[in-house]
């Protein structure tokens, strides 16, 4: 049963612990940036907040990645900012703050104004009341210029499949159980329906492939999803309306593939979007195209769109880098249209240098022009590399010493990612280490974090440092899960070897370039 402050929202069982690197500040910079708006400056000091932050792992992160910020977490279900202040103490991040309050309780005192003000998957799951009190929020502690994420479910892509939620609300409310096993339950009797040929789940086949497809997910993400009363999503239309109350402005999308028109559709579809007139229309019609479900809009408060000799001047500024092992990518990108293909010659001169470290786009030209790529349009090119997720908006350029050829040690510098490795290291269970020059955090398999945590250690060779991680696989009894083809089976002492070496060949070259680890 929902206490009577849930104002409608699951409170009986925790969110899911998520990181979601759309929320960087130096992402939606980015965003700001390629759409002809100013980027908030991130040094020397920047103030950020996200709204419903749950058990606060983004917000935390962030804040480790960017120690010069000051961040603020508001969560009004007690057990998450318990939980979040706790994570944060144990990872030694200082600089964020949590708050217990509702919208509608949050005051403008408690909170100074902010650069930067994110709400991920809020909006479409509260009341009316409830966004009120969002813009409220907003148009009180946002600065002028500062900058908004809000991501959202919206139409027309679940308009077909909208009443399974409707479905699995209702029918969990007569079920027993907690928010949890109600959903399951629900979830299950919907199976059921799509066997016995319902007429909704002939004429929408969709719903039913989601039905089934969700019973495999968490269940408290499911309780969170399909639970609360307010359950809304939204044109993207009416957000711009809802968010002009703050004093907002449209700015461009997090999901960085969406600010190019040209990566969505063909001619026709796409002379069709930009013959509307106004912006507003523009989305609606590329949501259409789209049969958009999901949005990550990034607003600004005041919007003085710049020329482009502004804009570049921006661009020389805006650094980039690679979250992964780029080796065995192409210059071939599949994106909604169909792919993209980059210069040959050039393609692999820009592979290898991300693989050095973060470059500004200023600084990458004068790398380009060195090895006499005089015709590439680095500005271009790096904004579709990162549209098809080959590389990152970063927080700064930076290039470390390369990897020594032969190691005998891993230092971690930052005290951070030390915590963080421990935390990992202890529960054996999937986390994140922090990179100030990316501005973002990055998924670290818990195998790895051991690893690290082996290789703090100095060691004599490569083989004395895998002996010592198969010891402590044996001394942990560490198993690990059985992958789905398999030519001839595997002991856990093999599929650790193949860790160690995976680790060697793909993660340390990342961790190394993006400044989280240093090799002596």
């Amino acid at each position: 049963m929902e206490s009577d402050w849930s104002q409608g929202y699951v409170t009986e069982v925790l969110y899911t612990e998520h990181f979601f690197r759309e929320l960087s500040p130096a992402w939606l910079n980015y965003v700001a940036t390629i759409n002809g708006c100013q980027p908030r400056p991130l040094d020397p000091g920047f103030t950020y907040m996200e709204l419903g932050c749950g058990l606060g792992q983004t917000v935390t992160l962030l804040a480790g990645a960017h120690p010069q910020g000051r961040f603020f977490g508001v969560d009004f279900n007690p057990a998450h900012v318990d939980w979040a202040r706790r994570y944060a103490a144990s990872a030694g991040i200082g600089n964020v703050e949590f708050l217990e309050r509702s919208f509608l309780d949050l005051s403008a005192q408690e909170v100074p104004e902010c650069d930067f003000i994110v709400l991920h998957g809020v909006y479409a799951w509260v009341s009316a009341e409830v966004r009120a009190g969002i813009q409220r929020i907003i148009r009180e502690r946002l600065k002028p210029g500062g900058l908004v994420y809000n991501s959202y479910n919206c139409l027309p892509g679940w308009a077909a499949d909208s009443p399974l939620q409707k479905l699995i609300l209702e029918t969990s409310k007569h079920l027993s159980g907690d928010a949890t096993q109600r959903t399951q339950a629900a979830l299950k009797s919907v199976e059921e329906l799509v066997g016995a040929k319902f007429g909704y789940f002939a004429v929408t086949p969709t719903a039913g492939k989601m039905a089934a497809k969700m019973s495999e997910r968490n269940a408290n993400y499911l309780a969170h999803e399909f639970l609360n009363e307010h359950w809304t999503p939204f044109y993207s239309s009416d957000v711009a309306d809802e968010m002009s109350n703050a004093k907002l402005n449209f700015v461009g999308s997090a999901t960085l593939a969406e600010n190019h028109l040209e990566l969505l559709g063909g001619d026709d579809l796409q002379a069709k979007v930009k013959a509307q007139p106004t912006q507003r229309l523009r989305q609606l019609f590329q949501d259409l195209a789209q049969n958009q479900r999901f949005r990550r809009d990034v607003f600004v408060r005041g919007h003085a769109q710049l020329n482009r000799a502004g804009i570049v001047r921006n661009m020389e500024n805006q650094a980039f880098g690679a979250l992964r092992d780029l080796k065995n990518v192409t210059n071939v990108a599949k994106v909604a249209r169909g792919e993209v293909k980059f210069d040959e010659k050039a393609f692999p001169a820009l592979k290898e240098s991300l693989q050095q470290g973060t470059w500004s786009v200023g600084d990458l030209r004068k790398e380009m022009l060195a090895r006499k790529l005089t015709h590439l349009d680095v500005e271009r090119t790096m904004t579709l590399m990162a549209a098809t997720g080959i590389a990152v908006p970063c927080a700064m350029s930076s290039r470390p010493a390369p990897m020594p050829e032969n190691p005998k040690q891993i230092k971690i510098p930052l005290a951070t990612n030390r915590a963080l490795m421990k935390r990992m290291v202890d529960n054996l269970a999937p986390g994140n280490l922090v990179s100030t020059l990316a501005g973002n955090a990055l998924s670290i398999d818990p195998i790895y974090a051991v690893i690290l945590s082996q290789a703090s250690q100095s060691w004599k060779d490569k083989a004395e440092l895998k002996e010592r991680l198969m010891g402590e696989v044996k001394r942990r009894r560490i198993r690990f899960s059985k992958p789905a083809k398999e030519e001839k089976p595997q002991d856990d002492n093999e599929r650790a070897a193949q860790f160690f070496d995976r680790f060697w060949a793909d993660e340390a070259p990342v961790l190394h370039r993006l400044g989280v680890i240093e090799l002596a």
